[in-house]
């Protein structure tokens, strides 16, 4: 990978999670906002939709 490739995926990252988004670790492109995933991320207990799953 190259740099500028690297730097720009990193660029992404801050942006999104800097704004309360959540990544999915096995794509860099996918991000999520609101629903189990990110609540499940962010040790919420409680997510916009859909139900997080809480052990």
């Amino acid at each position: 990978m190259s740099k500028e490739i690297y730097n720009n995926k990193m660029l992404l990252y801050k942006l999104m999670t800097k704004f309360g988004f959540s990544n999915f670790f096995q794509e860099y492109w996918h991000y999520s906002y609101g629903d189990a995933h990110w609540a499940l991320k962010r040790k919420n207990k409680v997510s916009f939709y859909g139900i997080p799953k809480i052990n």
